[in-house]
Parts: structure tokens; sequence; C-alpha cells
């Protein structure tokens, strides 16, 4: 049966691939299942298990053929893309690289670099072309909730499933019996899908779309109680109620109760859903505040040594320690340190830790003017929470589990508001510049007429600009 799954995990690939090319938008949805599938896929078929990049090149086909589609459909398929952003990261990285050489953890900070590597080649450069306007992007999250409620409802119910130190996870191993995939990968997942499922909004009524994101919310939820991730799971939640009034307009008192409505809905569903998961003493276990405290201590200690390292050499200060300087710390634990901020200051210097803070003002003027753009389209204004979502949802977590060389978050997910909100304004002022010269046309042509905005709009439209 396992190898029926398997099987017809890759005939869907095949799918997904030819169906990207002429529907860009779905590429996306690859990426946010992209670590549970390629686990489930690790235990349906053999080959996945010890050739575990072979399942990310697939993946990778998928995203290139959506990315060749949107190019060759585009009159200009790169508009956005040279942005601020992109260069500030690139010299970002750039650095990271360089910090190697005055590492002392050389071989470390190369493996580290290796590993990530084609995730950032991956999503950094090639998903942000998939989409250059918020209704593109929008196109991918209907899709993402199905095919991601599939994925879940699979990963919850696998015979290779089991509970870990408290964790629910699968054993990929078919020669170790330790071998178990990643359960913050699948909790990542889960509170994407909830806030998602929540934040989106739904168009018509609908009672089939209002099933799939009720589903969502609860299989999300479920997903991240059952991995044990408590950081999963609290960002989530708070992202969604944090951002609910953005996806939502408050006009009047109806509005608003309606709007209040949803609040106590999000907290009732995440309420009973860790109500009857913890139930279970495996689960419950991760979501004792003694472990939670112990846990918390656990990092602030690993971060206080790093900081004390850097602060006790001021000729670090600058440029840092190096590329991943904190696994040459004895007892270092999981070889990094877990937080993106403490990493990028004591390992980066202060130069490091600086570009960091500039990508952070960049994504927050681009995500604040694409918010007011589309402030007044319910559809669209859903969408742009849901981005602004993610990029918080993603800096959340880097918070504690960030690792600049392996993994491009929280980068790509703003480098998406960036080169969205870039490429609407770019096609707004070639859009307003069309309509100047019709209309200085059109004043040349019929001296002393001077049309309207509607009236320029009207037959621009109707080819009068031929």
């Amino acid at each position: 049966m396992t190898t029926v799954l398997g099987i017809l995990v890759l005939l869907v690939l095949a799918i997904w691939m030819v169906a990207s090319y002429f529907r860009p938008p779905l590429a996306f949805v690859l990426i946010v299942v992209l670590y549970p599938l390629k686990q489930l896929q690790q235990t349906y078929l053999s080959f996945f298990a010890t050739n575990t990049s072979s399942f990310n090149f697939l993946v990778g086909l998928s995203v290139l053929s959506g990315v060749y589609g949107a190019i060759s459909r585009r009159r200009t398929p790169f508009a956005g893309y040279n942005n601020p952003f992109l260069a500030v990261t690139a010299v970002l990285y750039i650095f990271a690289v360089t910090a190697i050489l005055w590492s002392p953890s050389q071989q470390e900070a190369i493996g580290h670099l290796i590993i990530g590597a084609p995730y950032w080649a991956m999503q950094l450069i090639l998903i942000p072309l998939l989409f250059a306007t918020v209704k593109e992007f929008g196109a991918s999250m209907k899709p993402t909730l199905i095919f991601a409620s599939i994925v879940a409802v699979l990963f919850l119910t696998s015979p290779f499933g089991k509970y870990n130190n408290g964790r629910w996870v699968l054993q990929i191993g078919f020669t170790s019996q330790n071998d178990f995939g990643n359960p913050l990968a699948s909790a990542q997942m889960g509170g994407q899908m909830a806030f998602i499922a929540a934040l989106l909004y739904p168009g018509a009524r609908s009672i089939f779309w209002s099933m799939v994101r009720v589903g969502a919310l609860i299989l999300g939820l479920a997903l991240a109680v059952q991995a044990g991730s408590r950081g999963q799971l609290v960002a989530s939640v708070f992202i969604t109620v944090l951002l609910y009034p953005i996806a939502r307009k408050v006009k009047d008192l109806k509005q608003f109760m309606l709007t209040s409505a949803g609040f106590a809905v999000i907290a009732g569903v995440g309420y009973l859903t860790i109500s009857i998961l913890t139930g279970d003493q495996d689960v419950g276990g991760r979501w004792s505040l003694e472990l939670a405290g112990n846990h918390l201590a656990s990092r602030s200690l690993e971060a206080s040594r790093l900081l004390s390292w850097w602060w006790s050499e001021p000729t670090s200060w600058p440029f840092g320690l190096g590329a991943n300087a904190f696994s040459s710390i004895p007892g270092a634990g999981e070889g990094y340190v877990h937080n993106v901020l403490v990493e990028l200051l004591c390992e980066y210097g202060l130069f490091g830790l600086g570009l960091f803070g500039v990508l952070c003002i960049i994504t927050f003027r681009h995500g604040k003017e694409l918010f007011r753009r589309h402030a007044d389209d319910p559809s669209a204004r859903g969408v742009v929470a849901i981005l602004i979502a993610i990029a918080l949802y993603s800096f959340f977590l880097s918070l504690k589990q960030g690792a600049l060389l392996q993994v491009p978050e929280p980068y790509y997910f703003w480098l998406l508001i960036v080169r969205i909100n870039c490429a609407e304004r770019l096609a707004i002022a070639s859009y307003q510049a069309q309509l100047d010269e019709h209309e200085a046309y059109h004043a040349s042509a019929y001296p002393g007429a001077h049309p309207g905005y509607e009236e320029v709009a009207a037959a621009y439209s109707q080819g009068g600009n031929s």
C-alpha cells in the first residue's frame, strides 16, 4: 500500500509540474507542503529515504516550470525583481559566506552552506518570479489549503507515525529505529494552514470553501499540537488574532460584531484542538509549563554564552566571530544558536545585524504600501494580510530555529512582499504614463478638449491609443 502511495505522489508531482507551467502560482503550493510531504515520501519509497535531495530536485523542477510559465507570459517578467531588498540580501549572504574565512568552526559552517545553498537558490531567486501581483499570489491560497489538508491527514494517520519524546513524528529510516523526521517541519506547515484558513477572504458564500477553511484550520492546529511545537502554534494563533482586523475591514457595528465572532471562533477552535489532543499523555507532556520553562532557559543559556564570547572580544564587534562560531563552544548542543538576531550580532557582527535591520525597514515600508493600495478590496486585503502573516510567522520562527546559511527564512518571504509591491508600482506607473501620453495626443489632435480620467481610460481600453 505504501508503495502505491509513493507512486501516486510521484504522479501528482508530474501533473503538478505541467500544471505549474500553465498556472505558475500552483508551484508555491509545493513549497508550503515540501518538508512534510518529503517525509511522507521517504516512508513510502526507500529510494527517497537514502537519496534525500531527490525529492527536493523534483519540487525544484515544478518551481522552474512555474517560473518559465510566468516569464513567458509577461511582457516585463522581471519587473520589480531588481529591488533594494534583493540587493541587501545578496550582500548579507555573500558576507555570511565570506565570514567562514575567520570562523573557528569552518568545517561545520561549510556543511551548513552546502545544505542550505539549494534552498537559497530555489526560494530566494526563483520563487519571487512566480508572482507579480497580489491577485497572482492569492490564486495559490485555495489550492494550498486543499493540498496541505490532504498532506496533514496522511501525516497524522501514517502507519509510520509514532510519538517520540511527546512529538508525533514519522519513522523514515528503513535501517534504523531511531531515524525520525523533523517535527518542526510539520508544525510549521500546520501553523501556516491555520492562519491562511482564518485570514483568507472566501468571496461569494460557498459551503464548500467554508468547510475547506474550517477543516484546514483544525488540521493545521492539530498538526502543530501533535508535533509538540509550542513556538509554531503560539506564533500562528497570535498572528491570526493580530492580523484579523487587517484581513477584514471594520465598517460599522455589524461588521465589528462579525469580526469579534471571528476571533471567538478562532480562539474556540484553538482551545478545543489543544484540549482534545493534549489529553494524550504522550503529547500533553510537551505542553507543560515546566518543560517549556526548561527549554526556554536552555536556549537562553546557549544564547548568553555566545553573547558573552562576542562581548569579550571587541575586535569581533564589527564583523563577528565568524560563520557558525557557536558550534565551537563546548557542549553547543545542535550546533547553532537557534536565534537569528543573536546569530547575526555575534557571528556576523554589527555589520550583519545592521543589514538585517535594513531588510526589516524595507519590508515594513513595502508591506504598508501594499496594504494601503488594496485596503478597499476585501479579497485582495485578505491576501495582503496573509502575505504579512507569512512574513511575521517566518520571523518569529527564526527567533527559535533560525540559521542563516541553512534556511532562507524569513528572507524570501519578505522578498515576496517587496517584489510584488515593486511590480505593482511599476505597472501602475506604466499605465499612468500611457494615459498621460494618450491625453497629450488627444489635446494636440483636438485643441480645447480636456477629457477626464474616465474618458481617457475608456478610450484607452477600446484601443484609442493605437
